[in-house]
C-alpha cells in the first residue's frame, strides 16, 4: 500500500464515490484485511476500532475476518490452559 494509492481513494471520496466503489477499488488492487483497516483508519479519519468494525463486517473482507478471529480465539484459549487461568 502506497500514499499513491490512498490519494486516489481520497480522489474517489471527494468526488462522491460510495464506500462500496472505494472498496470495489480496494479488492480489485488486491488490498487485504489488514491494509484496507490502515486504508480506511486514514481515509475516513476514525480510530482504529472504528476502522476494523468497518472492514470487517463488510462482506469482501468478512470471511478473512472470521478466520482470523477463530485463530485468534485458538489461541487466546491456549495461553489461558498454560497459565492456568
Amino acid at each position: 500500500m502506497d500514499k499513491d494509492f490512498l490519494d486516489v481513494l481520497r480522489l474517489m471520496l471527494v468526488s462522491g464515490k460510495s464506500q462500496d466503489e472505494i472498496f470495489d477499488c480496494m479488492v480489485s488492487e488486491g488490498v487485504e484485511i489488514m491494509d484496507a483497516i490502515i486504508l480506511v483508519r486514514s481515509l475516513y479519519g476514525v480510530n482504529l476500532g472504528v476502522a476494523k468494525e468497518i472492514v470487517s463486517q463488510n462482506y469482501r473482507w468478512n470471511s478473512s475476518h472470521l478466520g482470523n478471529k477463530n485463530l485468534h480465539d485458538e489461541l487466546e484459549n491456549f495461553v489461558k490452559k498454560e497459565k492456568g487461568d
